[in-house]
């Protein structure tokens, strides 16, 4: 559960590289009355799903998955949020072993760990993943949040 709202508006700083407009949008969606301290509403707003449940709307960020998605399905959804934030990262290299979710998060974080790069669930408590691809040098301010981000390993 959220501490506070300027949490939300920190890691939304942390997970889109400091895109302005995103961390405008953030600081507007907290500030407004029937907002209730929901982390799953910034969750999904920084994968790319807007107020009306549209995805891909320019704050594409990371990649919300139904829990039963596998490794492809979850590369495609998170080439987005790479593009976005100009990471120079290729996910479509990967060669999936099987269509399980967990093999494809496991393949993905493998694939990563040579790289500056990691892969991130934020959990809200749904049956989806909400992940980001993050620098692993954000990692540690990321954790100090004490949201329920976990790291994929």
């Amino acid at each position: 559960m959220l501490r506070n709202k300027s949490e939300l508006i920190e890691l939304s700083k942390l997970l889109t590289e400091n895109n302005q407009d995103a961390v405008d949008a953030v600081s507007l969606l907290v500030e407004k009355e029937e907002f209730e301290s929901l982390d799953s509403t910034v969750a999904y707003f920084l994968c790319g799903i807007d107020e009306n449940n549209n995805y891909d709307s320019k704050f594409d960020f990371g990649a919300y998955l139904d829990w039963k998605d596998g490794g492809e399905e979850m590369v495609e959804s998170l080439e987005q949020g790479i593009l976005n934030k100009k990471y120079s990262l290729d996910l479509t290299e990967i060669e999936f072993s099987d269509e399980e979710p967990e093999t494809g998060l496991k393949e993905i974080s493998e694939f990563l760990e040579p790289t500056a790069y990691r892969l991130i669930n934020w959990d809200i408590d749904g049956d989806c993943y909400n992940l980001f691809v993050i620098p692993k040098d954000k990692w540690a301010q990321i954790e100090e949040m004490k949201l329920k981000i976990e790291r994929i390993k």
